[in-house]
């Protein structure tokens, strides 16, 4: 029998494109992320993603399916965002899904999507079709100051414009704006790894970033995170995104170098080959604290001996995101259970504890997004005030 808890921690109903907006309104000159060592604030993210969602609507992608396919931080989440903020759900592809070219029309087609965003690096991968409309993002748009350098950079691009092939800059640096959020109760953001299709509903990816937030280690300024997960995977937007945004905080990408020159308080890492193969352990001295969505013994082992230091692991999959169950080890002095918030659970004779988690992806069976049964097993526990504590 499944029994129902609810928590001290109140977790409010707000769209990812809503809390951007709450955190932007009040950090307008704060750097909202940097990358290859230059930075845009939240006013200038938030112009961008409100002049887009416009031309997105007038060109016709409104409360419909948008596929983006970018690598570059700063571009994809312009993107993501617009289109979201025009009342659309979008689907992620990363490079794996564009090597397939089969497979990526496939789902395409499938999922109805007629609006392609999709950088420059991607769209050389795929053969255009006619009765889809490409918008081509070169990395570089975000850097510029304004309109008046977009045709240097469309000069230097091989992407030959025509009707249904057009510019990102041209979106983003538009003199047109929408300020008024498409309240889409159904937008969802949706992935696929091959095999599957699944999706997150809005609402539950922030929530997801607020229980997970409240367990982690507050700072006492604005923190600077570093990531080495890509973007466009579930994982990577959660902790290299969302995470950062609840904190209104800055997400660093690329150059190793910024771990010197800024005082980075998260690096968020994608198991132990990051260390192990990009030469990154040399800048890793004055990092505050380690992130791995994925519990790794050997990360861990290396981090402790090595960096003295230690690590908040979860225990989180793509298509969970997080088992609820101890998202991290949680460091923080005085805390010693974990909330029991929006979670199903049960307990056996033996005390052992587990957990369904009502935010898990729905997997797509052709018609619809299919909520699963999302079990995770813990160890033994015993229950104290709405709090599970380790036995």
């Amino acid at each position: 029998m499944l029994n129902f808890l609810k928590g001290p921690l109140k977790v409010p109903e707000i769209s990812i494109c809503e809390l951007f907006e709450r955190n932007a309104g009040v950090n307008k000159s704060q750097p909202f992320m940097i990358f290859r060592g230059k930075f845009i604030t939240y006013f200038k993210f938030s112009k961008y993603i409100n002049s887009m969602a416009y031309e997105l609507k007038a060109h016709g992608a409104y409360q419909n399916i948008v596929a983006v396919a970018i690598e570059n931080p700063p571009e994809f989440l312009i993107s993501v965002l617009a289109a979201m903020k025009a009342g659309n759900s979008v689907m992620i592809f990363n490079e794996d899904n564009l090597n397939n070219e089969e497979l990526f029309y496939s789902t395409v087609n499938k999922m109805n999507i007629k609006t392609v965003i999709i950088c420059s690096k991607y769209i050389k991968k795929i053969k255009i079709h006619d009765d889809l409309t490409y918008i081509v993002s070169d990395a570089g748009y975000f850097l510029t100051t304004g309109k008046s350098l977009i045709n240097s950079l469309k000069s230097r691009n091989r992407i030959k414009y025509v009707k249904n092939i057009l510019s990102l800059g041209d979106f983003i640096y538009s003199d047109n704006s929408i300020n008024e959020y498409a309240n889409n109760p159904n937008v969802k953001v949706i992935f696929t790894d091959g095999e599957n299709i699944f999706a997150f509903d809005d609402n539950d990816i922030t929530s997801e970033t607020i229980i997970i937030n409240y367990w982690m280690p507050k700072i006492d300024r604005r923190p600077y995170f570093y990531s080495t997960m890509p973007v466009n995977t579930p994982l990577g937007f959660l902790y290299g995104i969302m995470i950062p945004l609840s904190f209104s905080g800055t997400s660093l990408y690329g150059d190793l170098k910024l771990l010197k020159k800024i005082d980075v308080d998260f690096l968020i890492l994608d198991g132990i080959d990051p260390i192990n193969n990009m030469g990154m352990a040399s800048y890793l001295d004055d990092i505050r604290y380690f992130i791995s969505p994925n519990y790794d013994e050997k990360l861990y082992e290396k981090i402790l001996k090595e960096f003295k230091k230690g690590l908040i692991s979860g225990y989180s999959s793509n298509l969970l995101l997080t088992t609820h169950l101890n998202p991290f080890t949680d460091i923080r002095p005085g805390s010693m259970g974990m909330i029991l918030n929006n979670i199903n659970y049960k307990i056996d004779d033996d005390h052992i504890m587990y957990i369904n988690s009502p935010m898990a992806a729905g997997i797509f069976n052709g018609k619809e997004f299919i909520k699963q049964e999302w079990y995770s097993t813990y160890r033994m526990v015993k229950i104290i005030d709405d709090y599970f504590y380790p036995l």
